[in-house]
This record gives structure tokens, sequence and C-alpha cells, in this order.
């Protein structure tokens, strides 16, 4: 649904907690992108380009392992400027979590997120339905389609 455009990326990202889960380069955690899609040439020269946060970060500082020792001028100020992005990095002792803005507290909900796509993707109507207990259910439905003249039809 993020890739067809129905949820924006950005609304879904995780909170660092110890690092374990949390893949460095490939998982939204700094930014509104991924580390890769906006450091690739880094990325290209990392020899462990499936490292978590917590293969990276070690009492607070940050270790590197490049597939060679000089990387360049160029790479040299692209990762001036991933190190200012990330800046120091504190690892705590509760679980890394994904972190929503769809819901209050910031966490992700199942339900927060059907609600978005409801109040997104659903045509919204001020008809008030009825529902009758002692009518079958089909029945209920198919009066309430009827009165919202959606019945199928070809």
């Amino acid at each position: 649904m993020v890739s067809e455009g129905d949820l924006p990326v950005d609304m879904f990202r995780m909170k660092v907690g110890d690092g374990t889960k949390i893949r460095f380069w490939h998982d939204l955690w700094c930014g509104n992108s991924t580390l890769v899609s906006r450091f690739n040439r880094l990325y290209l020269l990392d020899s462990n380009k499936d490292s978590t946060i917590a293969d990276k970060c070690r009492d607070g500082v940050w270790h590197w392992t490049w597939s060679r020792d000089n990387i360049g001028s160029r790479n040299e100020m692209l990762f001036n400027s991933l190190t200012e992005e990330i800046g120091t990095c504190i690892l705590h002792d509760r679980p890394d979590a994904w972190s929503c803005t769809l819901s209050s507290d910031g966490n992700y909900t199942v339900k927060s997120t059907r609600d978005y796509l409801d109040k997104r993707m659903l045509p919204s109507s001020n008809v008030t339905s009825v529902w009758f207990k002692f009518l079958p259910r089909k029945v209920n439905v198919f009066l309430w389609r009827l009165k919202l003249d959606s019945l199928p039809a070809r």
C-alpha cells in the first residue's frame, strides 16, 4: 500500500531502542527516507550492508566497515552529511518498535491504519442506516445498498 501511494511512507518509522531489529541502511528510522536512498554511494562502500544500528553503534560511537581504506573526497562530504544527520546514537534497554503518526500516542495499530484508509478511500455518506435485528443480515445489507443506490448490476 505504501508503494502504491495509499499510505505515505513517512507515517511509519522505527523508534530506536536497543538497535537490534533496525537495519541501518534499509529501514526508515532517521529522516523522511531510508539512508540507502540518500547515501547510496556510501552504502555501496559498506562491507556489511545488512547491519543493524547495534552493529554500527557501540557505546555511543559509530563504527564503520568500509570496503576500502580511502573512500574519496566526494564520499567524505557525503559521510560528513551522514554523520551530521544521524548524530550520536544512544541505545536503550527497551526493544525497537514501530512508531506511527496516525494515532495520538504514536503506537502503530491496525485500527488506526484502517480508519485512515477508510477516511481516504471510501466515499463518505450522510445517509444513516437502520439495522433491523429480526431480519437476516443479507437482507439488511441489501436494503442498505438499495437506499444508497449502489446495487451491483451490469
